[in-house]
């Protein structure tokens, strides 16, 4: 997340510098944007790095979405490379296909939506939780839709706890070394631990 274009450039510096292959951007958040706003956004974003953009629609959180035009400006004038939606909405996501499919990059979110992505012809999907689990999204994004069910058994068992503070708790069960959780979260509890032995 950004909210200026200062911090837009020192973000996009620190990817090149750590060898990332491209950056993910939601649009302004929080305050309402107008798409030339949103254009704006990009165009700076693309200003900033010679790492493909995509631009990130999640107006859930962000409370601005990306309209098809602009997407459209946006590919038409190569000032993003592609597009990450996690509205969840498969009908928005099946005409993201349609549209940019054939010569942009179309990814799909969240968890509980990979096989419908999947389906409806999207080029990959961002997982919040398969850092975790990764040859389970593997399996399934290969192919195997009985395992949707497990993802979103697991899904679930994190959110609980708390996402972030749960999947950090995984990771270190696996040999992973570093800390807890920054605030505002909080560590796990015990009982809380305990509730998630097994499965990883």
């Amino acid at each position: 997340w950004a909210t200026t274009s200062e911090e837009i450039e020192r973000l996009a510096k620190g990817a090149e510098d750590t060898g990332a292959d491209g950056v993910f951007l939601p649009t302004p958040i929080y305050y309402p944007a107008t798409q030339t706003t949103i254009y704006d956004w990009y165009e700076g974003a693309k200003r900033a790095t010679s790492l493909p953009v995509f631009a990130y629609n999640i107006p859930q959180y962000a409370a601005n979405e990306i309209t098809f035009d602009t997407l459209q400006h946006l590919l038409d004038a190569g000032i993003i490379a592609g597009v990450k939606d996690s509205t969840g909405k498969a009908e928005r996501v099946g005409e993201l296909v349609r549209r940019f499919g054939k010569e942009h990059t179309v990814f799909a979110a969240s968890d509980s939506f990979a096989t419908e992505g999947r389906k409806l012809g999207a080029d990959g999907f961002i997982s919040a939780i398969a850092n975790a689990v990764p040859a389970l999204f593997a399996k399934l994004w290969a192919g195997d839709e009985s395992l949707q069910s497990e993802v979103d058994t697991l899904r679930s068992a994190l959110k609980k706890v708390g996402s972030l503070p749960a999947l950090k708790f995984l990771l270190v069960k696996q040999g992973f070394a570093f800390g807890g959780v920054r605030i505002p979260y909080s560590d796990l509890t015990e009982a809380q631990k305990k509730d998630l032995e097994g499965l990883d």
